[in-house]
This record gives C-alpha cells, structure tokens and sequence, in this order.
C-alpha cells in the first residue's frame, strides 16, 4: 500500500506534501485511492522513496 511505503520512508503527509510541493489532501487522496499521481510525479516519489517506479505503482494499485 501507497501509505505503507510512505510510512517506510519516515515521511509525515505532510512532510512528503512539501517534499513534492503539492497540498497534504493529494497525499491523503493518493493513499485513499481517490487521486493517483501523474508519470512525473511517480518518478519524483520512486526518487524520494528509494524504490522502483514499478513499486510505487504497485502501492497505488494496491489502493483500489
């Protein structure tokens, strides 16, 4: 889950929110499923996390 790997990194919403420079709510929304992040930004969030852009899309879908 999107929220788990976050939780991994030790990053806050609020944190990653500022990381990315997008509002805490995108956060919130990428972990509910309400919202997914465009290719740019999964790249930007593969790049803070660590991991693999395949992770992070697998987090997300991981969401539905």
């Amino acid at each position: 889950m999107f929220e788990d790997l976050r939780k991994s990194s030790k990053f806050t919403q609020m944190e990653l929110a500022r990381k990315l420079n997008v509002k805490q709510n995108t956060i919130s929304n990428w972990e509910n499923g309400k919202a997914k992040p465009d290719i740019q930004m999964t790249k930007k969030l593969a790049e803070v996390f660590g991991v693999s852009t395949d992770e992070v899309i697998n987090s997300l879908l991981s969401e539905e």
